[in-house]
């Protein structure tokens, strides 16, 4: 799974993509990687699979093709 990584996540990274494999790839396997691998708090990021939000409260699979990209918190005023 290719995964991108933007804004402040690039930088807690120090990348901005990589490509992992994981035994169960879904979503609550990917938040696991994040906070395991890059101290990572998910519960301020946002994910999008293919271009779409989506909730991180929700378990969905993902496939090899999937592009899945890593948010920062958005600012609003």
């Amino acid at each position: 799974m290719e995964i991108k990584y933007f804004g402040e996540i690039a930088e807690k990274t120090n990348k901005t993509n990589e490509s992992i494999s994981m035994e169960k790839q879904s979503l609550f396997e990917l938040i696991s990687y994040l906070e395991n691998e890059y101290n990572i708090l998910t519960k301020d990021i946002q994910i999008a699979v293919n271009h779409n939000l989506v909730s991180k409260d929700i378990d969905i699979s993902f496939e090899d093709k999937d592009e899945v990209a890593i948010l920062s918190p958005f600012a609003g005023g």
